[in-house]
């Protein structure tokens, strides 16, 4: 019976550690490109009670910019190192 037990735990914990995945990993170039697109939407959100049309350039730019920021990550899926973490375990 404690045989058991200790086999038991042993696979829980080989499987534990193996198969979960070491998350997201930290890139300097999105965290920049992140952080000024949120500095440009706290920008526009001063100006919330302007009017939608007197911003909407900027509304645009700032939708553009998440779009080629979203489509960067897609391309990117492809490549070495890239893979779907959704549903993996994360440390931390």
């Amino acid at each position: 019976m404690f045989k058991n037990f200790i086999y038991s735990l042993c696979l829980l914990l080989a499987v534990t550690f193996w198969s979960c995945s070491p998350g997201l990993r930290y890139s300097a170039e999105a965290y920049q490109r992140d952080s000024t697109i949120e500095t440009k939407v706290m920008q526009v959100i001063k100006n919330t009670s302007d009017s939608y049309s007197a911003h909407a350039a900027e509304i645009d730019a700032i939708k553009a910019d998440i779009d080629n920021a979203s489509s960067n990550g897609k391309v990117k899926k492809g490549k070495p190192g890239n893979r779907k973490n959704v549903g993996s375990c994360s440390a931390g």
